[in-house]
C-alpha cells in the first residue's frame, strides 16, 4: 500500500497538522477528490441537538453561508464554535483533495489554507417545530447559489405545513424508489401487502368517520 505524509498549517490556529494518505485512505473515500476541486459550490447539511441546517461554500468567491430555517440574532458561543469548525472541516477536506490529486499528477496546484467563519443568510423560516430536515434537503435541491447574500434576504416562497408535507411525500417516495436502496424490492411488496385495494364504505364516505376498531379490521 502505498503512503504519504504531507503537512500543512491552519492559518486560523498557526498548528502544523500532519495528513496521511492511503490509497485507501477512509476518508478520503467519503468523497469524490475530484468533484470537490472542480465543483465551485460545497453544500454541507448538518443535524445537532435535533436541528438541521446546511452551509454552503462558494470556493471561486470565497463565500462562507449559513442557510437556517430557525435563525438566531445572536447564535451564540456554542453555535459559533460549531461554524467554526465547519469552515475549518470543509477547509481540511480541499487541502487533502487537492495533496491527493497532487500526489497522482491530476493537479498542480497547491491547496490554499484558510480558516472560515459562516455569515447567515436571510431566509423564509419553518411554520412548525419539525420540518427542519425538509427545509435543508428541499434547499439542497431549488436553492440558487449565485444569489446567496448575507445582506439582502434570498427570494423564495414561502412554505406551509401543507407545502412541505408534499415535499416530505416527495423525498420519501425518492428515497425509497433509489436504485441506492438495496432494500427497494422489500419496501415495495411490503407497500403492496399493506394496500388496501377495497376500501370499506366508511372509508369512501366523507360523512363518516373512521373509528379505531374499523381501522384495525383493515389491517
Amino acid at each position: 500500500m502505498d503512503h504519504y505524509k504531507e503537512n500543512y498549517i491552519d492559518i486560523g490556529t498557526k498548528k502544523v497538522h500532519s495528513i496521511d494518505l492511503f490509497e485507501s485512505d477512509e476518508h478520503l473515500s467519503m468523497v469524490n477528490n475530484y468533484k470537490l476541486i472542480t465543483h465551485r459550490y460545497i453544500f454541507a447539511p448538518i443535524i445537532y441537538s435535533d436541528h438541521w441546517w446546511m452551509y454552503v461554500f462558494d470556493k471561486v468567491k470565497k463565500n462562507f453561508f449559513v442557510i437556517d430555517s430557525r435563525p438566531k440574532e445572536d447564535p451564540g458561543p456554542e453555535r459559533t464554535k460549531i461554524n467554526k469548525f465547519a469552515g475549518n472541516l470543509i477547509n481540511q477536506l480541499l487541502v487533502r483533495a487537492v495533496y491527493h490529486l497532487l500526489l497522482t499528477k491530476v493537479t498542480k496546484n497547491k491547496p490554499e489554507q484558510k480558516s472560515w467563519l459562516p455569515k447567515y443568510v436571510k431566509i423564509h423560516e419553518q411554520p412548525n417545530p419539525f420540518d427542519c430536515g425538509t427545509f435543508v434537503m428541499k434547499w439542497m435541491e431549488v436553492l440558487d447559489p449565485t444569489k446567496l447574500d448575507a445582506n439582502e434576504k434570498y427570494n423564495i416562497e414561502d412554505w406551509t405545513t401543507e407545502k412541505l408535507q408534499e415535499f416530505r411525500n416527495e423525498l420519501i417516495s425518492e428515497i425509497i424508489l433509489s436504485k441506492s436502496n438495496k432494500l427497494i424490492e422489500d419496501a415495495i411488496q411490503g407497500a403492496m401487502e399493506k394496500t388496501i385495494h377495497k376500501p370499506s364504505a366508511a372509508l369512501q364516505s366523507p360523512y363518516v368517520q373512521v373509528t379505531t376498531e374499523e381501522l384495525k379490521k383493515l389491517g
